[in-house]
Order: structure tokens, then C-alpha cells, then sequence
């Protein structure tokens, strides 16, 4: 195998939000059988490996950007969208995509599943960290999940390889979902702009629907960075998306908003049927300080507090070690000065030494006579 994936394989992606254990999922896949380079024109890492699944087959995996969103924010970020939706012409469209979910911030972690769903691509979720979900007391009914979202589960703990022979034989199967009609809803306006817009991209630029509908969320939810894409698409386009903005904003519609509240209250909606949690308060620990740390009037007090904490311990209260190394070092150099005569030896010492292992205290020093 002389290119660094194969074209002649199953090509299996591998997503996931940072810190959700994606790279885990893909070394304990591939082990030692992987390969790392650079995509072209970029610094952004790819990582390839092959699994041989149970059925005798090998395929290529490929472990793409940690990314929260596909909305491309980042050269990251922007990689993967490429990836999934075949712009990158050395990297083939996946077979079927692995979206790595952390168990324990479900609702955070699908909402990247729903938008790679939106592409129509086979999905398996591997359902990582449910260890840590059940120690934070959630429980996740994986058939009702399942059927909510309309993929193969597999639970998974992926740093500790259990699941991981269960996720092989989901990808050896071809477990997955295509094609599936989207299931969260926007406001009737908004989907009819979007619709439309859809239409016309697959008119003019010949793009598949899903594409089609990723192109037309970007150019309604960015007016602007409008003028970055003037080069990009038909100037009937370009002008029917000004006239969009113009409209939405009249209608006071926030279509970034929008996008996202109604992929997460389908996303909630999900969860309420299959999740529970034995937190009576509903909040960890962590949840808790945030509560507080990110108020918009707490967080700012907490701020000046820590801030003049800082300041205090620094300029005020320093000073009193600090008085008290200083004088230790006098009496130091005074007792050295006693037992070695003047002279450059006893120059070094006091003067290089001890002097200048205590530079940070700007007090003058007087030393015994002699010295």
C-alpha cells in the first residue's frame, strides 16, 4: 500500500467533539497499523489506519479533527466539513461515519450528529465514556436512543477497550443510517428560505441536496462574511441571500439562532425519552461552579475578587516573607563574613552568592565591618 489511504478500501470516519475520547476509539481500532501526515496545504494532522474486521475485510479508517460544530470556524473544523462532504479530492467521501459521543454530555455531543446525519451518510455512534455517565448518575436507555435518533449504538470505553470489538462488528455489518428524512423542524419562514435556497444551489452548482441544504444554513446564518463567498456561487444566488437577510432581519429572525435552538429541542426532545438522571439537582459539582463563575453579574464579582486577591498577595502580603528571607540572608552573610577573611573569596560569597540568590528584595543590606 504506497498512498496513505488506500482507495481500493471502505473508507470509515472517525468525529467527535475534543475530549470526547475520538483518538481513543481510533488507536484501539487500528493499533499499530496507522499512518500520520499532513493534509495537503495545511498544518492539520491526518491520521489513517486499517482495521481488518471480523468478516475478513480490511478498511481505512481516517481520525478526523476534534470539531464541535460543522460549521467551519477553523482550519480544523473546515478539514473535516471538506472530508464529509468530498471537496477534498486526495480523501474519498466516507462509507460510513463513527461519531464518538461522550455519554455524559449527551445533549452537547449529538448536536454534531445531527448535522453529519443532515449529510445522509450511514452513521454508527460509538457511545464512549459510560463509565463516567454512570458514576455522575446517568442512566441512557440505548434502544430508545437508538430509535430517537435512527442509528446503531455502541456503548463503548474506549481508553480500557471495552466495546471496542462490538464497535468492529457494527462496522464489519455496515450498521447505519442514509438518507433519513431530517427530523428536527424550523420555523415555517426560515424552512422555506432554506428550502429555497437548497433548490437553487442544486440547480446552479449541480450540488446533492445535502450539500445543497449545508451551503444554504452557511450563506443565511453568515451575512457577514457574505463577500467571501462572491467568487464561490452565481451572482442570482449571491443576490437572492441578500434579499434573504434583508427579509429575516425585517421578521427579527436570528437564523444562527434559530439553527441551533431547533436542532437541540429535537436533540432534548430525544433525550427526555431516554435519559434520566439520579442528580435530584440535575447539576454536578462542575455544573455548579459554573452556574456561578459564568453569571452575568456573580462571574464579574468573582473576577475582582480573585483579581484583587492577586494584587493584595503580590504587593501587600509578599512583603512580609520577603522581609524575613532578607534578613535571614543578612545574618547569613554577617556569619560568613566572621569566619573568612576579607578578601575575593569572601567578596564571592557574600557579594555573588548570597547576594544575588536573594536579587528579588530591593532593600540595601549592610554587612559586618569587614566584609
Amino acid at each position: 500500500m504506497n498512498t496513505l489511504v488506500d482507495s481500493q478500501l471502505r473508507t470509515i470516519a472517525i468525529i467527535g467533539n475534543p475530549n470526547s475520547g475520538k483518538s481513543s476509539v481510533f488507536n484501539a481500532l487500528t493499533g499499530l497499523r496507522q499512518k500520520v501526515a499532513n493534509y495537503p496545504g495545511v498544518t492539520v494532522e491526518k491520521k489513517v489506519g486499517i482495521v481488518r474486521l471480523e468478516n475478513g475485510t480490511d478498511v481505512t479508517i481516517l481520525d478526523l479533527p476534534g470539531t464541535y460544530s460543522l460549521f467551519a470556524a477553523s482550519p480544523d473544523e473546515k478539514i473535516a466539513v471538506d472530508v464529509l462532504l468530498g471537496r477534498l479530492n486526495e480523501t474519498p467521501v466516507p462509507d460510513l461515519v463513527v461519531c464518538v459521543v461522550d455519554a455524559s454530555n449527551l445533549e452537547r455531543n449529538l448536536y454534531l450528529v445531527s448535522q453529519i446525519m443532515d449529510f445522509h451518510l450511514p452513521v454508527v455512534i460509538a457511545l464512549n465514556m459510560v463509565d463516567v455517565a454512570e458514576q455522575e448518575g446517568i442512566t441512557i436507555d440505548l434502544n430508545k436512543l437508538s430509535a430517537g435518533l435512527g442509528v446503531k449504538i455502541v456503548p463503548t470505553i474506549a481508553n480500557r477497550g471495552i466495546g471496542i470489538d462490538e464497535l468492529r462488528k457494527a462496522l464489519a455489518h455496515g450498521d447505519g443510517v442514509s438518507s433519513k428524512p431530517r427530523q428536527w423542524i424550523l420555523p415555517k419562514v426560515l424552512s422555506e428560505e432554506c428550502d429555497e435556497l437548497s433548490s437553487m444551489l442544486q440547480h446552479k452548482h449541480e450540488l446533492t441536496e445535502p450539500r445543497a441544504f449545508h451551503e444554504a444554513m452557511t450563506l443565511l446564518t453568515s451575512p457577514d462574511r457574505l463577500n467571501e463567498h462572491v467568487d464561490r456561487y452565481d451572482p442570482e444566488i449571491i443576490a437572492h441571500v441578500r434579499r434573504d437577510h434583508e427579509k429575516l432581519t425585517f421578521l427579527g429572525i436570528d437564523c444562527q439562532s434559530e439553527f441551533v435552538e431547533s436542532r437541540y429541542g429535537w436533540i432534548n426532545a430525544v433525550c427526555d425519552k431516554s435519559v434520566t438522571s439520579s442528580n435530584h439537582s440535575g447539576t454536578n459539582l462542575s455544573d455548579r461552579f459554573d452556574r456561578i463563575l459564568t453569571h452575568k453579574v456573580w462571574g464579574f464579582v468573582v473576577f475582582l475578587g480573585l483579581m484583587t486577591f492577586m494584587f493584595q498577595a503580590i504587593f501587600v502580603w509578599a512583603n512580609i516573607p520577603m522581609e524575613m528571607i532578607s534578613e535571614s540572608f543578612d545574618w547569613l552573610g554577617g556569619q560568613v563574613a566572621l569566619v573568612i577573611p576579607a578578601g575575593d573569596l569572601q567578596d564571592l560569597l557574600i557579594n555573588g552568592a548570597l547576594r544575588s540568590s536573594f536579587s528579588p528584595c530591593p532593600r540595601a543590606t549592610t554587612w559586618p565591618a569587614g566584609a
